[in-house]
């Protein structure tokens, strides 16, 4: 606790420092200090923005790595990518939804998407009504969907009712039944 209360005091000390008016002080060892304040508060805001930079371009790196390794024929690598802990990011959905149609690796891809599914609704939605998408993909996404309790998972699932393959159609209710049956508040349009 100190640490960081040290550390808060430090910065915000700074921070004041270097926004202190140096041609007001006579004393010339209060100038030299303030001095060296808003050089250090310039510098620690240049080291916070190339380290916010870095940040952000090695989690890009990351996400392409990944993306590169889905849609590669490296399945053991894929599969790890797949059961992480935390889950996969809004990034990498649709590249795993196109593992759907892939049978060796449709039922990793199928709970990591559940694992996700009430994050991203609105991709899976897309996914399962979106007519290019294999048969196969789409009945699957509405598998996945019947892990959301979501009004917009319940949403999608209905959209998919009105899939021109009978497949889909039962995967989309069967879904919705277990989407409903978690969330009764749900309200489903009869038209």
């Amino acid at each position: 606790l100190s640490r960081w209360y040290v550390r808060t005091l430090q910065s915000s000390l700074l921070d004041r420092g270097a926004m202190l008016a140096v041609d007001t002080v006579d004393d010339s060892s209060v100038v030299t200090v303030l001095r060296d304040i808003r050089a250090r508060h310039e510098d620690a805001l240049e080291y916070d923005a190339a380290d916010d930079v870095f940040d952000q371009t090695l989690k890009a790196d990351l996400i392409v790595n990944d993306v590169v390794t889905l849609r590669s024929a490296d399945h053991p690598a894929i599969q790890d990518i797949l059961s992480r802990d935390e889950g996969i990011s809004g990034a990498l959905v649709p590249h795993v939804v196109a593992l759907l149609a892939n049978e060796s690796l449709s039922n990793h891809a199928l709970l990591a998407l559940i694992k996700v599914a009430e994050e991203h609704v609105g991709q899976l939605t897309d996914a399962v009504i979106d007519p290019n998408q294999q048969v196969a993909v789409r009945r699957r996404v509405a598998r996945v969907l019947s892990a959301g309790v979501s009004q917009r998972a319940a949403d999608g699932l209905l959209a998919a009712l009105d899939d021109r393959r009978f497949e889909v159609r039962v995967q989309a209710a069967r879904s919705l039944s277990a989407v409903v049956t978690r969330n009764d508040r749900l309200t489903i349009d009869a038209n």
